[in-house]
This record gives C-alpha cells, structure tokens and sequence, in this order.
C-alpha cells in the first residue's frame, strides 16, 4: 500500500495536480481539493484476492446522490477513456462509488506499479469531472 501511495505522489509531483494522501494498511485515500469525504480509494479485498480502485462519495447523502446522478450522466464517456471495467452504483451508508475491480495477486512489484498506474490514469480522468461539477455546484449548496 505504501508503494503504490508513494508511486502515485510521485507522479502527480510532476504534474499541476496537487494530489493528498493517506494510507491504511489495506486502505488508501487521495483527494485533489476538499472535501475529504469525496476522494480516490484504493482498497485491498484480501478474501476476494481483489483490488478496488475508485472515487468514492462519502458526503452528505444529498451531496453524494448528486454526485451519483451527474457521474452516471458522464458514464459512457467516463468508460471510453478507462475501459468498460469502471461502475457507478450507490453503496453504503446513502455512500456512493465509481470504481472497478482488478486482482490483487500476485502481489510483487509489477502489480503495485500497474496498481499505482491505472489509479493515476483514474485520479487524471475522473478529478476534471469533480472539479466542473464543484465549479458549478458549490458544497455548501448541497
């Protein structure tokens, strides 16, 4: 988990994207602007021997249905930059999620480097999403 953590803020150090973590030991969030509740998630499902990588909305749940409504709206163009492998659904606790799920073993180094690679590709796809839906709809509204 600390590799992938450490791979991602790597990345995004070279970027304009200000990118914030923090790291579990089978959980990682990263987020680009407040609020943390809405955030990028890796999670390991060791059960499952899965890996979960997503954005998660774990607001309000008048915050998190909106955010579900307008992700669904932007789905099918959200999928032909990150394949047919990214859902949207409404989850937990009025909690909502974009995310997919990939196989967690083996667990050696090319598996956290493509781990901490397609999250970049998600947090690189997804956060233009959330940064035009929060210029439009300011949290406080919601």
């Amino acid at each position: 988990m600390r590799a992938v953590v450490k791979d991602v803020l790597d990345h995004f150090s070279r970027s304009n994207v200000s990118v914030q973590a923090v790291a579990r030991s089978r959980l990682a969030k990263f987020w680009c602007r407040p609020p943390e509740s809405i955030h990028f998630e890796l999670r390991l499902h060791e059960r499952r021997n899965l890996v979960e990588l997503g954005l998660h909305f774990e607001d309000r749940p008048s915050l998190n249905s909106r955010l579900y409504a307008y992700f669904a709206g932007c789905l099918l163009e959200i999928q032909e930059e990150l394949g047919d492998t990214i859902w949207v659904e409404e989850w937990d606790k009025g909690w909502t999620r974009l995310y997919e799920v990939r196989p967690m073993l083996p667990l050696n180094e090319e598996r956290v480097a493509d781990t901490a690679a397609r999250m970049c590709e998600i947090i690189q796809c997804l956060q233009p999403y959330l940064d035009r839906f929060f210029d439009d709809t300011p949290i406080e509204s919601v």
